[in-house]
């Protein structure tokens, strides 16, 4: 299952220390498309979070080998080099220093937690 409420808790987290500017990036099929394979647990709470200007949905596509999902890498990345964040995410990223090691490689290892 997908659970929406740990998006919820990983925000409050942040908002409870203070923190203002606060982004998370999901995949736009989270929302138009429940999977029988994975059901999304409570997802009036991406509604709420959308409204409160957290949560930014991102396209997905159909891929050959994944099925429904989303490269949202290179779009976090880029918004938290933009606004001096890091990024806080379950992906290791390595595809980005791949792609381009001048670009991210230096940012990847310093900011993502």
């Amino acid at each position: 299952f997908y659970s929406c409420r740990g998006i919820k808790i990983l925000i409050d987290y942040f908002v409870n220390r203070g923190h203002e500017k606060i982004k998370v990036y999901l995949s736009s099929f989270r929302r138009n498309q429940p999977n029988i394979n994975c059901p999304i647990l409570n997802p009036e709470l991406l509604d709420d979070l959308a409204k409160r200007g957290f949560l930014n949905y991102v396209p997905s596509f159909n891929s050959k080998n994944y099925g429904l999902t989303a490269y949202v890498a290179p779009v976090i990345a880029d918004e938290a080099i933009k606004n001096n964040a890091i990024i806080v995410s379950n992906d290791n990223y390595t595809n980005l220093i791949k792609e381009n090691p001048n670009k991210w490689k230096e940012f990847i290892e310093n900011r993502l937690n």
